[in-house]
């Protein structure tokens, strides 16, 4: 499945992993030292559950994916460290429902 363009699927097959992302695991210090930072510029910002997309793909017109819990502070970190590999892709729920 190509990364930067539309696809069109009859349906969707999602499924939650069990476990912990190994990646917040690694680097919970880091993680936490840049929250401390992140709460001062935002203190509205909340350590909520989300969802990150450990691989999929479409077969069939169906589009099967399995996703994992990870908390909001370890998706910040992630996200505003560029992304680097980690086992995981930001599926945010708007990109689906836009398709």
């Amino acid at each position: 499945m190509r990364r930067d363009s539309v696809s069109h699927v009859a349906a969707c097959d999602l499924t939650m992993a069990a476990g912990v992302w190994a990646f917040a695991v690694a680097h919970a210090a880091a993680i936490q030292r840049h929250w401390q930072r992140r709460l001062v510029t935002n203190p509205g910002y909340f350590n909520g559950a989300i969802q990150l997309m450990r691989g999929g793909g479409i077969e069939g017109g169906v589009f099967r994916a399995t996703f994992m819990r990870t908390d909001f502070k370890s998706f910040l970190y992630w996200r505003e460290s560029g992304y680097p590999p980690a086992e995981a892709y930001d599926a945010f729920g708007s990109a689906i429902l836009r398709g």
